[in-house]
């Protein structure tokens, strides 16, 4: 049954690009919101005897919620995985870095979506290299971050 389901959710991961390439966001979030609790159940159905498996499935579901936009979701369900136990250390690590991503993009659109008066600042203010982008999917933006160290300041932030 677990693998019926999976395929499931594989086709509904594919669905989402296609709809993501073609630029319907809100309906590839659906789909990535479906295939993730697809993968809940699956995960669910897993023995805890199979701890590679059961790992690969449980960083597709977070990552699947984080996906669809659902990061409280994506945190609690890492959670309770890591929780749960029988997970080889790497995909611990990789969901608590999934997490971890979450709970960065949470907190930058709670940011982002805050009036100025709250922020301390307008945006307009802010030099364009300091921004929080609240669309960027990934928080790890050290190599970004490092190569820009050498580029000139924009507009002439110092």
């Amino acid at each position: 049954m677990s693998v019926k389901l999976h395929r499931q959710a594989e086709a509904l991961m594919g669905e989402a690009d296609i709809l993501t390439a073609n630029g319907q966001l809100e309906e590839a979030r659906a789909r990535w919101l479906d295939a993730a609790h697809l993968e809940a159940e699956v995960f669910a159905q897993i023995p805890k005897d199979r701890g590679k498996t059961r790992g690969i499935i449980a960083v597709s579901t977070v990552e699947l919620f984080r996906r669809a936009g659902a990061l409280d979701e994506a945190i609690r369900t890492a959670h309770a995985y890591l929780k749960s136990g029988g997970l080889p250390d790497a995909w611990q690590t990789e969901l608590k870095a999934l997490s971890d991503e979450a709970e960065l993009k949470r907190q930058a659109l709670s940011r982002s979506s805050a009036t100025p008066e709250v922020n301390g600042h307008a945006d307009h203010d802010v030099c364009p290299r300091y921004r929080v982008d609240a669309s960027d999917d990934s928080p790890r933006l050290a190599a970004r971050d490092k190569a820009r160290e050498s580029e000139p300041e924009p507009g002439g932030c110092q």
